[in-house]
Order: C-alpha cells, then structure tokens, then sequence
C-alpha cells in the first residue's frame, strides 16, 4: 500500500498539470478558482472536526509539525503569482513553471526517498536528478525549448536542493524561478518567445 506521502506527491503531481493546462487555456483567469481554494484550505485546517477536513487529513496528510494543509496552502499561494503574470512572462513560461514545481518536487521526493544514496545535505543527488529530468520532461510540453526547460528545471532543482527548512519550497521554486526568469528577460540576454 502507498504510504500517505506517496498519494500525497501523486495529488501533488496531477494537480498541478491539470492546473498548468487549464492555465493554458484560461492564462490568468485561474488564479479566480485558485484563490477560492486556498481561502477553502485555510478554513478548514481551522476546522478539524469537519468531515471533508478529517478525510484530507487521514487520507494526505503526513502528521508532522506543521499546520494542517500547509504544503497545499502554501503550493497555492506559490503559484499564484505566476498565473497572474502570466499576461507578461507569457503562458509557455507560467505554464513550465507551474510543471517544474509539481513534477520535479513530486519525482524528487518520491524518487529520492526510494533510491537516494548519494546524500547532499538534507537531499540526494538521485532526488535532485529526478527534479532536474522530470521538470525538464513537463516543462518542454508548453515551452518547446531545449534551452528554457532545461534551465528553469536546473535553477528549480538547485533551489529544491539548497532550500532551507524554514523555507517551504512550495513558495521558493515557483517565486524563484520567476525572479530568475524575469532578471535574465530584463537584462536582455534571452526573452522567450
């Protein structure tokens, strides 16, 4: 049987493409629903004792030391900003951003738990190398860029690798990979197009 953390990554993974092609075709008009369901989340993890909150939470949650839903809050509070400029980094770029975030961090996880031998702080190598495939993989489907999925999937698997622990990386990725990409766009040296 798949322990919690396994569907938890799975939901993590589908989720997040089904969000990334839906912004596709609505771009920013996502962020309406999005912003609607992490209002939801923050309710009911105040809210326990409410069926559709006790099933989450036996069925998702890992009882660790955090608020209750806060990696799917924080996933949503991440990736909020990249649909809302989606309008100025172009959906391609929203759309691989939102993939690298739920591919990478799933396959990272589920992968590097699995297989992780090669030990690089609190990560492995076999995890951040599954971020870096699988990020590239998904990403390629909406930016059709060798170039661009490969370094958006470098810099999210890098910034996955060195994230701190007070940082969730559910914000980290999405936001840095942003910055990333808007510094390197305003500078000059390549605007996707």
């Amino acid at each position: 049987m798949k322990s919690k953390e396994d569907k938890r990554q799975i939901v993590h993974l589908v989720l997040g493409i089904l969000i990334a092609f839906f912004a596709w075709f609505f771009q920013e008009l996502v962020a309406i629903p999005l912003f609607f369901g992490i209002i939801g989340l923050i309710i009911l993890s105040h809210y326990p004792e409410f069926s559709v909150s006790k099933f989450l939470n036996n069925h998702f949650e890992e009882h660790r030391k955090t608020k209750m839903f806060q990696g799917a809050i924080f996933y949503g509070i991440g990736i909020l900003p990249v649909i809302l400029l989606i309008p100025f980094i172009t959906r391609e770029v929203g759309c691989a951003i939102i993939t690298i975030l739920s591919a990478g961090d799933s396959f990272s996880t589920l992968i590097g738990k699995r297989f992780g031998k090669h030990s690089m702080g609190n990560k492995s190598v076999e995890g951040f190398l599954a971020f870096l495939v699988s990020g590239f993989i998904f990403s390629y489907i909406f930016l059709s860029s060798v170039f661009w999925a490969f370094m958006l999937s470098f810099f999210g698997a890098t910034l996955e690798l060195l994230s701190p622990k007070h940082l969730d990386d559910n914000i980290l990725i999405p936001w840095g990979l942003l910055i990333i990409f808007l510094s390197i766009a305003i500078v000059g040296l390549f605007w996707y197009d």
